[in-house]
């Protein structure tokens, strides 16, 4: 991406991001086991898929929001049966009217529910489980939020609510906290960069270290998991503990720009694609890929494949499962061992692998 120069202003409020935060920053450690692991296709109805941009398994139940159709498709989340994989269902209506939205920030599969939070226009549409799995697509509640909740990123819940990403205004705090009736709860934190990740934007406006910084998330209990989606760095915030945050800087470095000209070029690499939370555990889903100079992906071998990289709560990372395919989305069954991905690359996208003991 690139955007001309403008005049670039370094406030107070900018510095003050400058903080490490909470329990502090520290570098990965580079000595970390790693295990190599074989992606295989998992069969079923799933030909047409366009870009499956997450997945999500509860029970018999599969859930994926494919991105790569979206703007063709008249519902945005796809509902199969597992593991047959055989099409049960399309909810979440595309559209500008009362039940419908041009895009989501994410869901979140309760016993009973599946709560979806739209992005333009901020609504948590509330859908029966029993009524998609039977094939009816309306929402049972709709539920508006203020317009500060329009730029959602990252929709998840906690043991207080719901959370999610805020990646437009740093100045406004990094973690939006929502209740289930349509209020803002709080909002925590700011971006964890350093003096040395504003200076390499020169004269960039600095409103690109918000776009810079975006981030795949996670949260599970009050805790809530950042991955870069342009760097290698892994967030962990506690919204009760601030003393148990981590910021930890993995060996690919932060986001960077790259001038060219009187423009700069942005996301010059790729990070985190995607993460989750299982008991102690942080699974973080990382595919390195770096711009070379023409602008092109660099085609070296590592830039193709997946690690899922595994950290405790204290950014201890302690292990690395090396996949052979390059994966863009995870989700892990209730046994902690087995995975179901999307391979974007694949002719049949959806595929499974089983970490070893």
């Amino acid at each position: 991406m690139k955007i001309h120069a403008v005049a670039f202003l370094c406030t107070a409020a900018l510095l003050g991001g400058f903080v490490s935060c909470g329990g502090g920053t520290s570098p990965a450690r580079r000595e970390v086991p790693e295990v190599a692991v074989h992606v295989e296709p998992l069969p079923g109805d799933t030909l047409m898929l366009g870009y499956i941009g997450s997945v999500t398994v509860r029970d018999s139940l599969l859930f994926l929001v494919d991105y790569g159709r979206a703007g063709q498709a008249d519902a945005l989340v796809q509902l199969y049966s597992y593991p047959a994989l055989r099409p049960l269902c399309r909810f979440v209506s595309r559209g500008k009217g009362p039940n419908e939205t041009l895009g989501i920030s994410g869901y979140v599969v309760d016993d009973d529910s599946v709560r979806v939070f739209t992005m333009v226009a901020p609504r948590m549409f509330v859908y029966g489980l029993a009524d998609l799995v039977r094939g009816t697509r309306l929402p049972a509640r709709v539920i508006p939020y203020p317009e500060e909740c329009g730029e959602a990123a990252g929709f998840c819940r906690t043991d207080s609510g719901f959370v999610f990403g805020s990646f437009s205004d740093e100045s406004t705090g990094r973690i939006v906290q929502i209740d289930s009736l349509g209020s803002v709860v709080g909002r925590y934190y700011s971006i964890p960069y350093r003096p040395e990740d504003v200076e390499q934007l020169g004269g960039a406006p600095g409103n690109m270290i918000p776009y810079l910084w975006q981030a795949t998330v996670a949260a599970a209990g009050e805790t809530v998991v950042f991955g870069t989606k342009l760097g290698d760095v892994l967030e962990i915030y506690n919204l009760r503990d601030s003393t148990r945050n981590r910021v930890v800087r993995g060996p690919d470095g932060p986001p960077e720009v790259k001038r060219d000209g009187q423009s700069f070029i942005f996301g010059l690499k790729k990070g985190y694609r995607d993460l989750k939370i299982v008991g102690d555990r942080i699974y973080a889903l990382y595919r390195y890929e770096r711009q070379s100079e023409e602008d092109e992906a660099e085609s070296a071998e590592e830039n193709k494949m997946s690690v899922l990289r595994v950290f405790d709560f204290d950014g201890n990372w302690l292990k690395s499962y090396v996949l052979d395919r390059p994966l863009g989305c995870f989700d892990m069954l209730a046994d902690g061992r087995m995975v179901v991905a999307g391979d974007p690359t694949a002719e049949y996208q959806l595929c499974t692998f089983t970490l070893p003991d």
